[in-house]
């Protein structure tokens, strides 16, 4: 913890907090637990709003891989005069991509973020930076005397297998609490008792299969 204190000092205040929590792949970031975020509002129903032009999320992974992936679903600050909202991310200095949400687009948004091989550092820490080149108050806009300075509302996160293995002969569950978000790229809403509804006119499910067979069947 010294030593990444040193690299990152703009993350003192949270390396110390996250040093004892780890999460699996495929577990649901605790939104709930502010000491893994910086920047970040506090707490409400729907998620947490980001409050300033960058942010940092600093997780620690319990079983460290490759071929990982960010999910997460997100409600931009947009509206009829603030049309879109841009979202740059970073592992350390290297920028792994760019999302961009437009006014009308379908909400919740479904980000996945592809990241990069060796993105855990030796300490077993992810850490991610996320820019809103685009962030601004609801009171700049005229709309209220909020005067954060918002871009995205996270509703829920998590890192997971890039294409996770789905074992020959077994079903998955899309209903609430079901194993089926592990699946899901984007295109989806979120798990109903009776299932999960795609969200637009293009909806995607990826998987990897134990061992290569002509036979294989999806149903």
């Amino acid at each position: 913890i010294d030593k990444l204190e040193a690299n990152h000092p703009e993350l003192k205040d949270i390396l110390r907090a996250v040093e004892i929590h780890a999460y699996k792949i495929g577990d649901t970031i605790d939104l709930q637990d502010p000491d893994n975020q910086r920047h970040f509002s506090g707490l409400q129903p729907s998620g947490r709003w980001t409050i300033d032009r960058i942010a940092h999320l600093a997780l620690p992974i319990a079983e460290p891989q490759d071929g990982l992936s960010l999910n997460m679903k997100a409600i931009p600050f947009i509206s009829e005069d603030h049309l879109s909202q841009e979202i740059r991310f970073y592992i350390g200095n290297e920028h792994i991509g760019t999302e961009v949400f437009n006014w009308g687009d379908p909400v919740p948004w479904d980000i996945n973020m592809e990241l990069p091989d060796s993105c855990i550092d030796d300490n077993n820490l992810l850490i991610i930076r996320m820019e809103f080149p685009h962030a601004c108050s609801p009171k700049s806009l005229g709309h209220s005397e909020d005067d954060r300075t918002l871009a995205l509302q996270i509703g829920e996160l998590s890192i997971v297998n890039l294409y996770p293995v789905l074992p020959l002969n077994s079903t998955v569950e899309f209903a609430t609490h079901g194993t089926g978000s592990t699946y899901l790229l984007n295109g989806f809403s979120g798990m109903e008792p009776g299932g999960i509804w795609t969200n637009g006119r293009i909806a995607k499910i990826a998987f990897r299969t134990p061992e290569r067979h002509k036979n294989h069947t999806t149903t």
